[in-house]
């Protein structure tokens, strides 16, 4: 597996395979303009590292996130990690983790974050790699209305 750092030129083809998998799987409704700016922001943040995952040449999955500074620790926000639905329960996932990890720590980083969707498939994918789930935290969100 070969692993490069995402820049604004895999930006098309990442949003394009992005809305693909998450309205084929996901039961999403992302159009590509949005796809493509999500992908963008990410990869152009400052401190970003975003990574394209590639098999045989075939782009098998990415992750962005970014790299946040505190007084006492510098962490890696691991905005989102995307196995294609063809290559999943192959290993590529744990592969790619395992790769951000190296990388983020060669960064300086001392921590890893990441907010997860609530199911039993994704807990048990991210507790198997050693994260844990924060129990002093709560995400909270406001929805504005029309």
């Amino acid at each position: 597996m070969n692993y490069d750092i995402m820049t604004e030129q895999d930006v098309p083809i990442i949003a394009k395979k992005y809305m693909e998998y998450y309205n084929g799987h996901e039961d999403s409704c992302w159009k590509y303009d949005k796809a493509c700016k999500r992908i963008h922001q990410m990869v152009t943040i400052e401190d970003s590292l975003c990574l394209v995952q590639r098999d045989h040449g075939e782009i098998t999955g990415f992750v962005i996130g970014f790299f946040k500074e505190y007084d006492d620790l510098t962490e890696y926000t691991l905005e989102e990690i995307v196995v294609f639905a063809d290559d999943q329960n192959q290993g590529y996932g744990k592969a790619l983790l395992q790769e951000v990890e190296r990388r983020a720590r060669e960064h300086g980083a001392e921590h890893l974050d990441l907010i997860s969707v609530n199911d039993e498939h994704h807990i048990h994918f991210y507790t198997s790699f050693g994260m844990y789930q924060a129990n002093n935290l709560k995400i909270m969100g406001k929805h504005f209305s029309p």
